[in-house]
């Protein structure tokens, strides 16, 4: 009996053995995919945030011409009609002297 036990013991001890090497290689590849899995999420943000970058630059280009024609629009019209454009600003100090309280 004691042969069995014995025999049943060394089982036991490789099979804990492989069960060690299974966990232990387990546990790498969790973190193997892990690392993976972070590295695809930083390079997705760079790239999300290049390309809003890139719009925000874009936006902000339009957004610069678009003022510089409505400047030259307005210096044009002011060209135009001196005597309409200096009484329409000032009207609108003086209402706006009016409205807003000191």
């Amino acid at each position: 009996m004691n042969t069995v036990t014995h025999e049943i013991n060394d089982e036991m001890n490789l099979d804990l053995k492989a069960l060690r090497a299974d966990i232990l290689a387990l546990k790498q590849d969790v973190k193997a995919a892990l690392t993976h899995l972070k590295e695809g999420a930083v390079n997705g943000a760079h790239s999300a945030s290049a390309h809003l970058a890139g719009k925000a630059n874009e936006l902000s280009e339009n957004l610069s011409m678009q003022s510089e024609q409505a400047i030259k629009s307005l210096s044009k019209q002011i060209e135009q009609q001196p005597f309409g454009s200096v009484l329409i600003a000032f009207s609108t100090g003086f209402l706006l002297s009016r409205f807003i309280p000191r």
